[in-house]
């Protein structure tokens, strides 16, 4: 038993943000009022609905999303670095 409470002690010891405290400023703690508890559901319910859709969905919006951004006319800077012999 002492060595498991040596042990605690030195981990605690380490400052490693392990498990939930108790205090308000720190992002792992409990929410203490009902507006944080409800932002805490809300946001495990966004986080599982967006699992739920799986990896096929995002890899879509990901291709979509570049194939947005390659989208339009290039600067002419790119044009140049692509097609050396146009120089």
């Amino acid at each position: 038993m002492e060595r498991i409470k040596q042990m605690s002690a030195e981990t605690e010891k380490l400052g490693l943000p392990i498990g939930w405290s108790r205090e308000s400023k720190d992002p792992k703690a409990l929410p203490s009022d009902v507006g944080g508890w409800a932002l805490k559901i809300i946001g495990l319910l966004l986080t599982a609905i967006a699992v739920s859709l799986g990896a096929p969905f995002w890899f879509d919006v990901l291709n979509k999303l570049i194939n947005i951004r390659s989208a339009g006319k290039q600067p002419e800077r790119a044009r140049q670095e692509k097609d050396p012999a146009s120089k």
